[in-house]
């Protein structure tokens, strides 16, 4: 009796050993995937024009942002939390315009142009570092990629929305 109690109890631990393997191994995953995404943010600046106008927002991997927005010797700024939703909608938009692939850094104006915006957008998002840097369409010296302005577009309406009121 006691043989067989041994043998059912060496079976079971062999069978507990390869499973508690697979609950650590997981667990290892999901803290690596959580502490990658803790250091994904969004920067997005925004300055220029006569009245010297400059915009600052940080989005955080857990939602929290800061915003900021000085023009001439006025200042203001917010702080908060973004809702799950937002922060994969700001994502989605960032990845659909296909940011994270654009050729160019950065866009400079035509000679002899002023009154112009200058925007810089950086992202780190799943540890992949993007930065660029551009200005009104109007004055820059080359076109601008379609998808770079759709997105400078969606983020002043979510900053005008959202930020803003």
């Amino acid at each position: 009796m006691t043989e067989k109690l041994a043998t059912l109890k060496s079976q079971h631990l062999l069978l507990l050993i390869p499973t508690l393997l697979l609950v650590f191994l997981a667990a290892f995953v999901v803290l690596q995937t959580h502490k990658q995404a803790d250091g994904d943010y969004v920067e997005w600046e925004k300055s220029g024009g006569v009245a010297g106008l400059v915009e600052f927002l940080k989005i955080d991997s857990d939602g929290s942002w800061t915003f900021a927005r000085r023009v001439g010797d006025r200042s203001t700024s917010r702080s908060g939390r973004l809702t799950k939703d937002q922060l994969i909608q700001i994502r989605q938009l960032i990845s659909n315009s296909d940011f994270l692939n654009l050729e160019e850094d950065v866009f400079k104006p035509k000679a002899g142009n002023f009154d112009y915006f200058s925007y810089r957008l950086k992202t780190i998002i799943d540890g992949k570092t993007k930065q660029v840097t551009w200005v009104d369409s109007w004055a820059s010296s080359v076109p601008l990629p379609e998808k770079l302005l759709n997105l400078q577009k969606q983020i002043e309406l979510f900053i005008a929305g959202e930020l803003v009121a």
